[in-house]
């Protein structure tokens, strides 16, 4: 896909190993969850040091997956959130820190799905609002490439548009309190080719 500085960056080699250490991963699974938080905050949750959080926090920062809130807190107490990322091309990084990613990306929405599910009600209008849905279609790669990257500005779009929306209300960098008829929003998007064995040369071929 081609790079477009609106859209998520593609984890780099390089950037695979350096998000690859248990701790940095459940640092950065809190943080989508809640939206942003402190090396304290975070500290509280997992049961580590301050310091072990802070160290981890500037490392994920270092490599782009975490940023500083801008306009809150002091160099004492930094608030942190989560940067969107993707990993399409593995290059050289060692097998065993892609599959531990791979692993891990698919662990997390499996879970998060089970929950949405088990925790919907039909009536409520957030149920109604969202959706899970299963599209097939014959495609080039071009195709697909180009329906991906619509997708992710929509999604981009969207997301600030609510964050502009926020500010305009007067909600304050630091500030994690929802507001009435506001909740976090998680949206999964995996588009992909379905696996070699469903493209057979035996297929038979559409006359003209």
């Amino acid at each position: 896909m081609d790079e477009d500085k609106n859209l998520p960056v593609a984890m780099t080699p390089e950037q695979m190993k350096a998000f690859s250490h248990p701790l940095r991963m459940r640092l950065y699974r809190l943080l989508e969850d809640q939206g942003q938080a402190t090396a304290s905050m975070l500290a509280r949750q997992t049961g580590e040091s301050s310091g072990q959080t802070s160290y981890h926090l500037r490392q994920l920062a270092k490599y782009g997956f975490v940023g500083e809130v801008e306009g809150s807190g002091s160099s004492r107490q930094r608030w942190w959130r989560a940067q969107s990322f993707s990993f399409e091309d593995v290059g050289t990084a060692p097998a065993v820190v892609v599959e531990g990613l791979r692993d891990w990306t698919v662990e997390a929405v499996v879970n998060d799905l089970r929950r949405s599910v088990a925790g919907s009600a039909r009536d409520s209008p957030w149920s109604e609002a969202g959706t899970l849905t299963t599209y097939t279609q014959w495609m080039t790669s071009e195709e697909l490439a180009a329906l991906t990257t619509e997708m992710l500005r929509t999604l981009k779009r969207h997301s600030e548009a609510a964050e502009q929306r926020r500010k305009g209300e007067g909600k304050m960098p630091g500030d994690t309190s929802e507001r009435a008829g506001e909740r976090r929003v998680r949206i999964f998007l995996h588009s992909f080719s379905l696996p070699d064995e469903h493209h057979s040369h035996d297929r038979p071929q559409a006359h003209e």
